[in-house]
């Protein structure tokens, strides 16, 4: 029983290391590909942000999936990243369907 069990985990482990290697093959080559996805950087979207003072801002989205403005403060001059959690929520919808 004690064997059998253990048979079973290695095959599951084997099973699992197989899986996250992940090899492609073009033509008589094999070639080894990594799962693991890349720090991704911000991507800019062809959406744009109206707001209230009338300026149009292109809409960012973060590698995590949310969407964000790039804003100046008037005081220090500084960017800042303005989330905008209602186009997050209305872009996640239109992705879906």
């Amino acid at each position: 029983m004690k064997r059998l069990l253990m048979i079973i985990v290695l095959a599951l482990m084997v099973g699992t290391i197989c899986a996250q290697s992940g090899i492609k093959r073009q033509g008589n080559t094999f070639i080894e590909v990594s799962n693991k996805q890349a720090k991704g950087e911000d991507i800019k979207t062809p959406y744009t942000y109206k707001a209230k003072d009338g300026k149009i801002y292109p809409i960012f989205r973060s590698k995590n999936g949310k969407y964000y403005i790039i804003r100046t403060s008037k005081k220090s001059g500084k960017e800042y990243k303005q989330y905008l959690p209602q186009v997050t929520e209305a872009l996640c919808d239109t992705t879906k369907s």
